[in-house]
């Protein structure tokens, strides 16, 4: 499938896994149709967790997060680690935001952010509404490259209300 803005998003339901107020790694079960309902979603797609790039894209959204909460939108991240994963790199990176468990790849292959020949995330946004309507689309051309906090803040600026 190629998700393309206005399009209806598929609904899903997965593991988020978080940090606690302590620090301490959690999960519980994520809808993304209950979630757009309480803010918009900003789905934040990356190749792995504990790699190079990655960390380094999602640090800077930690490390700008006044920026980006003031949009008012949920921002979570995608990739096709697993919980387990998931919950031990949120808690080592101190993240605000959860980390959604992909591990079995169909999130990733019905939104069309499963990067071919690879079987992993493709680096991109997808923004959803309340009606579960795409209202941003973006995939990098290469997974090396990626939107800083910044980028991420004009793009909430454009398509968020």
């Amino acid at each position: 499938m190629k998700l393309q803005i206005g399009d209806k998003v598929p609904d899903f339901t997965t593991t988020a896994a978080f940090r606690d107020t302590d620090g301490r790694p959690q999960s519980s079960k994520w809808t993304l149709s209950e979630q757009v309902k309480k803010a918009p979603v900003l789905m934040v797609f990356y190749p792995g967790d504990n790699t190079r790039v990655c960390t380094k894209q999602l640090c800077d959204y930690r490390d700008n997060w006044a920026s980006l909460s003031r949009f008012k939108v949920q921002i979570v991240g995608v990739s096709t680690n697993d919980k387990e994963s998931h919950e031990k790199f949120a808690a080592e990176q101190n993240f605000q935001f959860p980390l959604l468990d992909d591990s079995s790849k169909e999130i990733c292959r019905q939104l069309g952010m499963l990067m071919f020949g690879i079987g992993i995330a493709q680096r991109g946004f997808i923004l959803v509404d309340a009606e579960m309507k795409a209202r941003y689309v973006f995939k990098e051309l290469l997974p090396v490259f990626k939107r800083t906090a910044a980028e991420v803040a004009e793009i909430l600026k454009t398509h968020v209300n």
